[in-house]
This record gives C-alpha cells, sequence and structure tokens, in this order.
C-alpha cells in the first residue's frame, strides 16, 4: 500500500496499478464496498462545503466566551454560572453569529453579578470575533478554480439562511462564489442572497441529512466518486456516511479547522450545549477510527491550501457538472445546459437567469 501526500495533505491508500494509472481503493477488512476503484487523478464535477469551522473558524466566537470565563475566573457549573445564563437568556446561534449578542450577554453577566471587566478583555473578545468571520487561507483559490472549470460548488449548513448570509457578507468572499446554499429556513431578505449564490435551498431538517447530497446528484449528475464533501466534524462526516456502505460522495476533512477547535474549547460548547455533538479534530478522528474509512478519506492538513496543492498538481481535476441547474415551486431540479433559464418562487412570480450571473429564489418563510 503507498501512501500519495503532497504538502501535508494525504490521499489514504492509493495503489499503483501495473497497467499505468492509479486508482483509490477501500479498505475492506472494516467496512462493505465503498467508492473504490476510482481512477487517480480523480475527477471532480461537484464540491459541498460545511460552512462553520470549515469555510471560516466560526467557533472562535465561542472562544470570546471561554476567554470571558476563564479572565474572570468565573464558575463552570451551577446556576448562577455564565454559561448557565447564556444558555437560559440566549439562543445559541445568535452567540456563535452575533458578536453583539455575545458581547452582550458578557457584559449583562457582569453587570448583575458586579464583575469588573477591563477594556483589554473587551478588545480581546472582539478580535476572536472578528476572527471568525474570516475565509481559510485557500478558499478564494479554490473557489476561483471551480469557476473556471464550471464545477458545482454549494454549502451546506446547520445554520439558518440569515446566519449563512451574515458570515458570507462579512468573509469578505467575492460575488457568485457558490451555486446553491442549503441553510435552515428563516426571514432571511431576498435581496442579500443575490451576491452570494445562485439559489438558497431552506430546509427544515439537520445533519447528518444527505438530502443535499441526494439532491445534488440529482441535478448535477455527479457520481459520488466526483464528488467531494468538505467538512471539519463529526456532523459532516455522518451526512456522507448516512448510508455507511454507500458513501454518497468523498469526504475530505479540513483538518486545519477541526484542529483550531482545541480540547478546552470542545468542552466549553459541550457546557453550551448538553447533548449536542462533540465538536474539534479528536472527536472526528474517534469517528472515522469508529467507521474504520482513514482509508476512503482526503485529510486537508493544511486545509483549502491543501486541497489548491491537489489540483494544481493534478491530482484532482476539477471538470464540469453534466447539467445546470434550475428551481422551480422553490425546488431544485435537473436541467439540460442552457443559455437561458428562469426560477419560480411559490407564488409564481419569476425572474430570468441567465447563467452564470446570480439570481434569488423567492421567499424562504
Amino acid at each position: 500500500m503507498t501512501h500519495g501526500t503532497l504538502g501535508g495533505d494525504v490521499m489514504h491508500h492509493v495503489a499503483l496499478s501495473r497497467r499505468g494509472g492509479t486508482s483509490i481503493q477501500a479498505e475492506v477488512r472494516h467496512a462493505p464496498i465503498r467508492v473504490s476503484h476510482c481512477r487517480y487523478p480523480l475527477k471532480v464535477k461537484a464540491i459541498l462545503l460545511d460552512l462553520d469551522g470549515t469555510l471560516m473558524p466560526t467557533y472562535k466566537s465561542l472562544a470570546a466566551l471561554q476567554y470571558f470565563e476563564e479572565q474572570l475566573g468565573l464558575p463552570h457549573s451551577g446556576a448562577t454560572s455564565f454559561v448557565a445564563e447564556c444558555r437560559t437568556r440566549y439562543a445559541f446561534e445568535f452567540l456563535l453569529h452575533g458578536p453583539t449578542s455575545a458581547r452582550r450577554a458578557a457584559s449583562d453577566y457582569a453587570r448583575k453579578h458586579g464583575v469588573a471587566v477591563s477594556t483589554a478583555i473587551l478588545r480581546s473578545m472582539i478580535s476572536l470575533q472578528e476572527h471568525s468571520f474570516c475565509a481559510y487561507e485557500g478558499l478564494r483559490d479554490l473557489l476561483d478554480h471551480a469557476r473556471r472549470a464550471g464545477t458545482f460548488v454549494g454549502i451546506y449548513t446547520n445554520s439558518s439562511c440569515e446566519s449563512a448570509i451574515r458570515r458570507l457578507e462579512r468573509s469578505l468572499l467575492p460575488p457568485g462564489s457558490f451555486n446553491a446554499i442549503w441553510a435552515k429556513n428563516s426571514h432571511a431578505r431576498q435581496s442579500l442572497l443575490l451576491d452570494y449564490a445562485d439559489v438558497l435551498i431552506p430546509y427544515d431538517y439537520s445533519k447528518p441529512d444527505d438530502t443535499p447530497l441526494r439532491e445534488l446528484a440529482a441535478i448535477s449528475g455527479a457520481s459520488p466518486d466526483e464528488t467531494l464533501f468538505v467538512g471539519d466534524g463529526v456532523n459532516d462526516l455522518d451526512v456522507v456516511y448516512r448510508d455507511k456502505a454507500r458513501p454518497r460522495a468523498i469526504f475530505c476533512l479540513q483538518e486545519k479547522g477541526a484542529a483550531d477547535i482545541s480540547d478546552d474549547l470542545s468542552a466549553f460548547n459541550a457546557r453550551l450545549r448538553p447533548g449536542h455533538t462533540a465538536l474539534g479534530l479528536r472527536a472526528i478522528n474517534s469517528r472515522i477510527d469508529r467507521y474504520g474509512i482513514d482509508s476512503e478519506i482526503i485529510r486537508l492538513r493544511t486545509g483549502f491550501v491543501g486541497l489548491s496543492r491537489l489540483i494544481n498538481a493534478g491530482r484532482i481535476v476539477l471538470a464540469a457538472t453534466d447539467r445546470r441547474t434550475i428551481v422551480r415551486d422553490n425546488q431544485l431540479v435537473a436541467a439540460t445546459r442552457c443559455s437561458a433559464i428562469r426560477l419560480f418562487d411559490e407564488r409564481t412570480s419569476s425572474w430570468p437567469l441567465s447563467w452564470p450571473h446570480s439570481a434569488m429564489v423567492g421567499a424562504s418563510s
């Protein structure tokens, strides 16, 4: 067995063929037959990306709250603990995606309990929060590669439409970066969608539901061995391996993003959201070991920089999808290649869409 590596990023279990060329084979000792005998270099027609912790270090927002708790030596448990008050007074999504809400939670707690908070602590919190909106290095290069090749690029996030749009706005990613965004249903303003994706698909399920991967396969024509799913967490892995005998994509572990979530921060998240899936590299590595699939995944040890290197080296070849996409009645459907298509919302209003210009779907409510 030969391990192909590039810049610290590993394509596991690459077996050299005596007849020429290479293939990626599954580890059959631990699991049923997977996406096997894929020609190497990989031909990729579709890429689905997690948002939080994958495209940007979103959980630095929680690190700001953790920092506040540590610097002031606040109790970690009990009804009057900082975390307990955050849980009862603030929605987790506001703490994660709303810097103002997180700082208000800290200020309110300090005022209520007579705790002095220095300007230095507040400045450090703001710095961590601002960092949480910065796209990881190499992401823009990947999006440029995909756009030029005609590769379908989508986002699948457990966050709401509104939070996803807010993060993309502040990340300063270039307009028209994504073909589609699957996000939790919310009352996001339609005008905010124009710069970031051709369509927004609101949903009411949660990861690890694999509906977006199934829809992506239907509308793009990309097979599982032509689809990459890039994620940093256990929920992302389980989207791909919802059916463990038939994974719906090749999983790429955004290891840099996972490693940015320290064990201490993962423990803080567990106190803030008891019963939720654990975060961080330790948690996802444990799940990978449990499934026995380490030989099947691509580890991006340097994040999107490593993925871009694999593309530049010709080990991953991006290609155009077989079909374009349209939305009817707020549902994605497949479409043959054409110069112009039309989008319809639930009220039968319509907007013309000339590919690849951006357009929007009707109300998400």
